[in-house]
C-alpha cells in the first residue's frame, strides 16, 4: 500500500540519521513483515535485539507483531527472531 511504502521511506530516512536505534529497526522490521518479507524482517529484529534486547523484546510481544508472525507461519517470534 502506498501509506506503508511512505511510512518505510521516512523509517530509511530515520535509521540514515539514527542507523542504532532500536525503536526504529523495529518499525522498519515490523513493516517488511507485513509486506511478507519474512527473512529480512526476522534479520532487522535480530539487529535489533543486538543493540537492545530489552526494547525488542517489548516489541516483539506486541499483539498485533505476534499476530503478523502467525499469519507468516511462526507461532514463537522471540525464538525465529534469535536463530
Amino acid at each position: 500500500s502506498l501509506r506503508l511504502a511512505l511510512a518505510e521511506n521516512y523509517f530509511r530516512k530515520a535509521l540514515a540519521i539514527l542507523p542504532r536505534e532500536p525503536d526504529i529497526l523495529c518499525s522498519v522490521a515490523v513493516m517488511q513483515l507485513m509486506r511478507g518479507e519474512t527473512a529480512s524482517s526476522l534479520a532487522t529484529w535480530r539487529e535489533a535485539f543486538k543493540l537492545d534486547a530489552e526494547t525488542a523484546r517489548r516489541r516483539i510481544g506486541n499483539l498485533h507483531v505476534r499476530q503478523l508472525f502467525e499469519r507468516h507461519g511462526i507461532h514463537d517470534a522471540m525464538a525465529a527472531s534469535s536463530r
